[in-house]
């Protein structure tokens, strides 16, 4: 579809309307015009949409605006505002706030933490899948001891990793892995403190005598 508007660069009125992006393109010399198609959304949530952001969704799938996006964004906007401005607001209150609060998924943080961490690149792949196995085993471990009952995840993840890792003869530096996944060194410190702790608990009922907290996760990994 054509325009009457002039090229910002040739100034020619020769602009058609791509198909596909819905941009303005000069059919001259190719150039793109600004972006033309913001609509004011006035009269609250039920007034005018906008072209391609807007409220709602017509139910294509992966369309952008399915689900809870907008609570979302709102609450991000927010947290982002108040840190600038060094508010002390958490990200759970406005979670709460937004009324949009999704389960942290452990299990894949430990593993994101195995694909992305340089503590973990130089290791064999087939040495860091046998971490991962252990890993997810030992999470499944602590949720049932309450280890992670009311704690953030992220130290608890950390400590797994370490201590899988020192089961499989591989020095990871505690402080230096909270670090590179922005948790709090003693906090993760605490938690590897616990889950030994809690090893030694469970080994005084299992039965092998005078083995170490690494051999009891060894051999409880192989029941």
């Amino acid at each position: 579809m054509a325009s009457t508007r002039s090229c910002k660069s040739c100034r020619k009125t020769s602009l058609v309307r791509d198909d596909v992006s819905g941009d303005l393109i000069c059919s001259l010399c190719g150039v793109v015009q600004e972006y033309d198609q913001f609509e004011a959304h006035i009269g609250g949530i039920n007034g005018p949409q906008g072209t391609f952001i807007r409220v709602g969704t017509s139910g294509a799938e992966g369309e952008f605006g399915q689900g809870d996006w907008f609570q979302v964004l709102i609450g991000a906007c927010v947290y982002i505002v108040m840190r600038k401005d060094n508010r002390p607001m958490s990200m759970a209150e406005v979670a709460w706030a937004a009324g949009y609060f999704p389960e942290f998924d452990v299990v894949h943080s430990l593993e994101r933490v195995l694909k992305i961490s340089p503590s973990f690149a130089r290791i064999d792949r087939s040495k860091v899948d046998r971490m991962r196995k252990q890993g997810i085993f030992l999470l499944q471990c602590a949720m049932k001891w309450f280890l992670s009952t009311g704690r953030k995840p992220l130290p608890l993840v950390v400590a797994v990793l370490v201590l899988v890792a020192e089961l499989n003869q591989v020095e990871i530096g505690i402080s230096e892995l909270a670090k590179e996944v922005h948790a709090v060194v003693s906090t993760c410190k605490t938690r590897y403190k616990e889950l030994l702790e809690k090893l030694v608990e469970v080994a005084q009922v299992l039965p092998w005598e005078e083995i170490s907290p690494l051999e009891t996760l060894s051999n409880m990994h192989h029941l």
